[in-house]
């Protein structure tokens, strides 16, 4: 017997399309757990899971893919392997690791839709842009202990559309600072807090979000604007935002371009650059580069005027830092001065990645030609 009978009984349901979507879903916590299941019922073509986390005793109160003996192992690996049992014609893999690492724009450019489900502001900040680059429907998931939220950014339809940060207020930018000391390093003892939920708020903005992903009953039509959907699960009320506006200040969409070109450059070598320092009509010093987070320009100690560790710090990511950056190996003291560069001229990013890898995952040019987006991969 058909597998998916019932749900071809549905006029109005496409289970071909289904099977055709490939879906990228990171977090596998609660939201992640019941995300995937839907998916995986529903007979979602291809998922890819990613996470960095390990399975933990309390997450099993919301957590229908995990067990007890599942405690200390890969969310991300737990997730895939439990939703195979479900439905073995699905395609799933997974990615043990933080997703700004292991995803660029390009690698994304496979998938039909990112599903975030998340707990913190910064991974749906890379998750909202890159998706905007690569052209790829986002959806946005989150929770607290009452409340469902689940916002759609239709990026794979119309890139005009307002994207995460649009609507994003002040106070989260205030959030996210919390975690960090002066000059981008991260706190070593700051711990971030922890939302209580239960499998109710999961379950529910797990279902609006998988609706929300596959378009079900609007395939055809698909979306033309970015949308929310705040659901109080203990009331029952909901309040639906069928259009959201594109905010005049939003870091992304003033920052980067809506029609830029998305190419593949290796981050090991600058063939890529060169070609593209070639091709332009222009100044290399007059082509800007946005680097997709800043990278250390310098890093000296301000009491003995060296560089620490032989000058390992420098051309790294600001992500791989934290604040015992600060200490210097020559002299023992915490003065260590870091310097960051996130944007510079395309000579300069050509000078300095000669014979360095490229420690981030993308960059854009702006010239007097097309804007174009480099995905540096391995």
């Amino acid at each position: 017997m058909n597998r998916y009978l019932r749900q071809e009984m549905i006029d109005w349901f496409s289970q071909e399309e289904i099977a055709r979507t490939r879906a990228c879903v990171v977090g596998a916590g609660a939201v992640g757990n019941e995300v995937v299941k839907n998916l995986v019922l529903l007979g979602t073509g291809e998922i890819e899971i990613v996470d960095l986390d390990l399975v933990e005793l309390h997450n099993l109160t919301r957590s229908v893919l995990f067990r007890e003996a599942d405690v200390g192992r890969s969310k991300a690996e737990v997730a895939a392997t439990r939703a195979k049992e479900l439905d073995p014609n699905v395609t799933i893999s997974f990615r043990v690791g933080d997703f700004k690492q292991c995803m660029s724009p390009y690698r994304l450019q496979g998938f039909d839709c990112l599903i975030g489900c998340v707990d913190n502001f910064e991974a749906r900040i890379y998750m909202n842009t890159i998706a905007r680059i690569a052209g790829v429907n986002f959806i946005n998931l989150g929770i607290d202990s009452r409340h469902a939220l689940a916002e759609c950014y239709p990026f794979g339809s119309n890139s005009t559309v307002a994207c995460y940060e649009c609507g994003l207020p002040p106070s989260a930018y205030d959030r996210m600072a919390q975690r960090y000391s002066c000059g981008h390093l991260k706190k070593i003892a700051y711990e971030e807090r922890k939302i209580p939920t239960t499998i109710v708020t999961s379950s529910i903005v797990a279902a609006l979000g998988t609706s929300m992903a596959l378009r079900l009953g609007d395939r055809n039509s698909g979306e033309v604007a970015s949308s929310r959907i705040l659901v109080d699960t203990i009331r029952g009320q909901s309040t639906v935002t069928h259009s959201l506006a594109v905010g005049p200040g939003c870091p992304v969409c003033t920052r980067i371009p809506r029609d830029a070109v998305l190419i593949v450059g290796s981050r090991y070598q600058t063939s890529m650059l060169e070609f593209l320092a070639d091709s332009l009509d222009e100044p290399l010093d007059s082509v800007l580069v946005i680097l997709s987070e800043p990278i250390v320009a310098s890093a000296v100690c301000a009491k003995c005027g060296r560089e620490p560790f032989d000058g390992k710090l420098r051309l790294r990511a600001a992500r791989d830092l934290d604040e015992a950056a600060r200490f210097c190996s020559s002299c023992g003291d915490t003065s260590v001065d870091i310097n960051y560069v996130e944007e510079c001229s395309l000579a300069e990013f050509n000078r300095v990645f000669v014979n360095t890898a490229v420690p981030i995952q993308y960059a854009i040019l702006l010239s007097k030609a097309a804007p174009v987006c480099i995905s540096f991969e391995d």
